[in-house]
């Protein structure tokens, strides 16, 4: 019973600097600015996303379910598109181009 206890209570130390780590990593963002923040924020989607494709993908070439797996693997890949060219384009939507200045 004591060493259960104990085990219990390491983990518990264990994880307050691991929270404390992934709050930093997810809150410096905002400390930036707000552009940078939404700039990570569509990376890490287009990153689960990408995953997701990939996963699909796997889970198709094994056989199993191949419907469910197919229409998660079409729009997961839609997904990952779109989330890559908005990442290019420069945002949702993409910034207006400032029109030349005249000479008149």
């Amino acid at each position: 019973m004591l060493s259960a206890t104990a085990h219990i209570l390491m983990e518990s130390v264990y994880q307050i600097p691991r929270g404390a780590g992934r709050g930093l990593l997810l809150t410096t963002p905002l400390y930036t600015s707000a552009a940078a923040h939404l700039r990570v924020i569509i990376a890490a989607c287009a990153g689960v996303a990408g995953l997701l494709t990939y996963e699909s993908y796997k889970g198709l070439q094994r056989g199993v379910a191949r419907i469910p797996h197919a229409a998660l693997l079409l729009l997961s890949a839609l997904m990952t598109l779109f989330l890559v060219y908005n990442l290019a384009a420069g945002g949702n939507p993409p910034p207006k181009e400032k029109p030349a200045a005249t000479i008149e």
